[in-house]
């Protein structure tokens, strides 16, 4: 995570301004940063109250910069809980809206077992400090949400961004931090 402010002293170029994955050192690293798809800028034209803006995104980007570390600290904190084989079911349960000791359908049953299977060898799971935790279990859920729930590339998309699998992948997060709690 790095800032990058850029400004083109002839007023061509615009005063960009953001994150960036790119540690920008010359020339060539801040043309990569400008142009590559894993940035975050705002690019602000040169005009009489270019600075007022920027000084309006120096302060957007530090509630950014507090919201992505409060995120990360949830998820450290995550990866530093071990979860039981029975709170892991019970987590499950919980994501999915299954009452604790009902029955559940085959196909519930199915994807219980897929998420927890993602759980033991999901991506990045079997990483040390990463196995066996709440962040693992976290983890398995999004995988599955991600990968495996919905027809389609382009439902599942739709989905994780304001249907069900948003509101799903919103409750596996909120019930993973009360239960390793």
């Amino acid at each position: 995570k790095f800032a990058l402010l850029s400004n083109g002293h002839d007023a061509k170029l615009s005063v960009c301004l953001g994150f960036t994955p790119i540690r920008v050192v010359c020339a060539n690293t801040e043309a990569l940063a400008r142009n590559c798809q894993a940035s975050r800028l705002i690019r602000v034209r040169h005009h009489r109250f270019v600075k007022d803006n920027v000084e309006k995104l120096r302060d957007l980007m530090n509630v950014a910069d507090a919201e992505f570390e409060a995120t990360a600290d949830q998820y450290r904190f995550l990866a530093s809980r071990q979860i039981s084989s029975a709170d892991l079911t019970q987590y499950v349960r919980i994501v999915f809206g299954v009452e604790p000791d009902s029955k559940v359908s085959s196909r519930l049953s199915n994807i219980i077992g897929k998420v927890e299977e993602f759980f033991l060898i999901g991506k990045g799971n079997d990483i040390p400090g990463v196995s066996g935790t709440y962040w693992a279990a976290y983890n398995g859920v999004t995988e599955f949400l991600n990968y495996q729930r919905g027809r389609s590339q382009a439902i599942r998309l739709n989905s994780l961004w304001f249907g069900a699998n948003k509101t799903i992948s919103s409750r596996a997060l909120d019930a993973a931090v009360a239960m390793a709690t």
